[in-house]
């Protein structure tokens, strides 16, 4: 069963803030990010339980070439995403918002 998958608004502006990041280092890169996310996102959705849970029902999926991973949740119908996140970031910033 495909879950319908909802990006959370803080997470939307996580990315847009990181694209835009990283196209200020080089022209380009924000892009490769994006797409980035995207390919993540995708292989979540095909196998949203292979990533490990980072604290309680939460769990993290990595972004290749970034230091940055996926924090989401699985409902029954729904695959959540609450936060692109930093990996050296304090985990609190968004285990605030849960």
């Amino acid at each position: 069963m495909k879950r319908e998958l909802i990006l959370e608004p803080e997470a939307e502006a996580e990315i847009a803030e990181a694209a835009d990041w990283y196209n200020e280092q080089k022209s380009g890169l924000g892009v490769d990010f994006v797409l980035a996310v995207a390919s993540t996102l995708a292989a979540v959705q095909r196998n949203p339980l292979q990533y490990q849970i980072v604290w309680k029902e939460y769990r993290r999926a990595g972004i290749a070439r970034f230091p940055y991973g996926l924090i989401y949740r699985l409902t029954d119908r729904e695959l959540i995403v609450m936060s692109c996140f930093h990996g050296r970031r304090n985990p609190g910033a968004w285990r605030d918002r849960t």
